[in-house]
């Protein structure tokens, strides 16, 4: 497996990450905690999570997207299975695509992993945001070659490891 570079780990928020079109975030030193909300029209963010089978995670997940969709963004949930949850997102003006043959979860999944990659070089995100270990991982795998900036969301102490 190929060596995955080593970048500094640095707390930041989506709009800083992927910027606005008409502002710097940072020539302006950033955006403060009680900035207005920030239009977000246009923008291209992809979710990856497992599955989108019913929990915690995957209902903070619907939440987090359904409301950048309500901000404008356009915005892919990448799934290794559907779940109970998808009608939700889809509702809610979600793009969501099933890229695995199974359940990915805590583990390598390479298949996911490949979709994954075509479905990020056929459809470039602004910004990839991944939910649990297996999605982590195969974003991580799709994202070697790019300079998509990347957010990885743990949702629990992980007790599993």
């Amino acid at each position: 497996m190929a060596s995955v570079p080593k970048y500094p780990i640095k707390a930041a928020s989506l709009d800083q990450l992927i910027g606005e079109p008409d502002n710097d975030p940072d020539a302006a030193g950033g955006f403060a905690a009680s900035s207005p909300p920030v239009a977000m029209i246009g923008r291209r963010i992809l979710h990856v999570c497992d599955s989108l089978q019913m929990g915690g995670a995957e209902r903070v997940l619907i939440g987090l997207a359904a409301g950048l969709v309500a901000r404008g963004a356009r915005v892919t949930v990448a799934c290794s299975v559907g779940g109970s949850l998808a009608l939700e997102a889809e509702r809610a003006g979600v793009d969501v695509r099933m890229l695995g043959t199974g359940l990915a979860k805590r583990r390598l999944d390479a298949a996911f992993a490949d979709a994954l990659t075509r479905l990020i070089v056929n459809e470039p995100p602004d910004l990839v945001h991944t939910h649990m270990y297996a999605s982590t991982v195969a974003a991580t795998l799709a994202l070697q070659q790019s300079r998509i900036p990347l957010v990885v969301h743990e949702h629990s102490e992980a007790g599993w490891r």
